[in-house]
């Protein structure tokens, strides 16, 4: 019985907007879950769009569900060096983790939805609000781009 009260109460929290399985994540990060990632098939082609945190649970991963994501190295052209960051602590996926520069998704937004011009659009708004470095001080021509089918667990849901 209380499995189903249980139920009920997540059924209505996540219909008026609250997601119980989120509970106790910081409100930005909950937030940033539910941004609307590009859904694709094997060979990129967008199906339809769908949230954040549907993209990384881990039963639709198991479906096959795939999604677009990107990420950017940049790095220091006197010295090589690469610019890592250290993700935040409230992070929902991968907290307190060494990463590459920047890494995100391309939304379901018209500047976002088509292949590389858009993955590298999304790069230059996530660059901005992750690092504070401007679309200016990397143009979309410095991007190269490839493709690459990745599975990572650890960035996955279990809620």
């Amino acid at each position: 019985m209380l499995g189903l009260i249980r139920d009920m109460a997540a059924q209505v929290s996540t219909e008026q907007g609250y997601d119980a399985s989120l509970q106790g994540h910081d409100e930005e990060q909950i937030r940033l879950m539910e941004e609307r990632c590009i859904v694709t098939d094997r060979e990129d082609h967008m199906i339809r769009d769908g949230s954040k945190k549907e993209c990384h649970l881990m039963t639709n991963i198991n479906q096959g569900l795939l999604h677009r994501a990107f990420s950017v190295f940049l790095f220091d052209p006197l010295s090589g060096k690469l610019l890592l960051q250290k993700r935040a602590s409230e992070k929902i996926t991968f907290p307190d983790m060494w990463t590459n520069t920047c890494c995100s998704h391309p939304l379901a937004i018209q500047s976002e939805l088509h292949g590389s011009e858009g993955a590298k659009n999304a790069a230059q708004r996530k660059l901005e609000h992750e690092l504070g470095i401007s679309a200016s001080q990397v143009p979309t021509d410095a991007f190269p781009v490839s493709y690459t089918h990745l599975r990572a667990h650890e960035t996955s849901l279990h809620l």
